[in-house]
């Protein structure tokens, strides 16, 4: 029975995901899933901090804006560009100081780990670390 669930699955393209109760995994599932407001997780976190940003997608393409803060740095603005690629997520992001200037600009790379958690790698000119972002609101 678990055999033929898991071929039925997979004629539909959905193995891992709908069957397996895991994250989306396909172009279709991150379409629908992925739009809305996500919200960095910092553990410990650090006071002040914050980014979080909308995203939006059509095709597959991604775009978005969002706001950060920081206690020690000044905030502002965060424009998203990006793609999906199967089950993976790209997102570039320029961060924008409130007071104008250029933008510094980072990377992230992920996958939904489930329906309100995006986790992957970001970086900027250093080596990647990981990041976690959760569902505000969809």
């Amino acid at each position: 029975m678990r055999a033929a669930l898991a071929t039925i699955c997979a004629m539909l393209g959905v193995l891992g995901s709908a069957c397996a109760g895991g994250s989306p995994t396909s172009v279709h599932d991150l379409r629908t899933e992925l739009p809305g407001t996500w919200a960095e997780v910092f553990d410990p976190a650090p006071p002040g901090i914050s980014r979080q940003f909308a995203l939006t997608v059509q095709d597959s393409t991604i775009s978005g804006t969002g706001t950060y803060t920081g206690e020690a740095i000044e905030g502002g603005t965060i424009a998203v560009t990006g793609f999906i690629a199967g089950s993976t997520v790209h997102l570039d992001l320029a961060f924008t100081p409130q007071s104008g200037g250029t933008a510094a600009m980072y990377h992230f790379n992920g996958q939904l780990s489930g329906p309100n958690t995006l986790s992957g790698a970001w970086w900027s000119t250093s080596d990647p670390v990981m990041a976690t972002f959760t569902r505000a609101s969809q």
